[in-house]
């Protein structure tokens, strides 16, 4: 099991997708007057952190806590716990593929369908860091006037397509180790 090579690239999916939950997916900043209000967004959730000082009236430490506040009114906490659930099913399939190294037919099967959720799942962070991008300028247009707003994608997001392409690799030894054993069966 462990001396073939997509083993190996079945282990370095796992640590991608790891990874995915672990950094960030997108840092949204806003500034204003010297101050910079930072929301980090990760699959756990939505962080928020000020750096520097507001001259005029101290504003942006007041909208602050409005990212937490937003996604408590919206009930949006739950696509977080469903993003960490995605994860930990996502490692799970891709375990559960790394066992089945006998069978060779679902291994492969389990790997194009792994392939597909991942670039499904890389498609949906594109869109949902966008959707962030949309509602956080709305909330803090509401709460105060922005004059700058920068979006930023971080590492957590192209993590998936690591782990599409370490699956795909996979799949392809998968396909060398099936044309190996059909010929050796022919030569019997």
């Amino acid at each position: 099991m462990f001396q073939r090579l997509q083993t190996v690239y079945i282990l370095l999916a796992i640590v991608a997708i790891a990874l995915s939950a672990v950094f960030n997916i997108a840092n949204y900043t806003a500034s204003k007057d010297g101050a910079e209000l930072t929301f980090a967004v990760s699959v756990s959730g939505i962080k928020a952190e000020l750096s520097g000082e507001d001259k005029k009236g101290n504003q942006l430490s007041e909208i602050q806590d409005v990212p937490e506040k937003f996604i408590e009114a919206k009930g949006l906490s739950k696509y977080f716990t469903m993003g960490l659930l995605l994860v930990v099913s996502a490692i799970g399939l891709l375990l559960f593929m790394l066992l089945k190294y006998k069978n060779l037919k679902l291994q492969l099967r389990l790997g194009r369908i792994l392939f597909l959720l991942f670039l499904i799942g890389f498609v949906g962070l594109i869109f949902a860091a966008d959707l962030g991008n949309d509602v956080l300028k709305k909330t803090l247009d509401g709460a105060v006037i922005m004059p700058e707003f920068e979006t930023g994608y971080d590492i957590g997001l192209f993590m998936p397509m690591v782990a599409a392409a370490f699956v795909f690799l996979a799949n392809l030894r998968i396909k060398n180790d099936m044309k190996l054993l059909a010929s050796i069966d022919r030569i019997r």
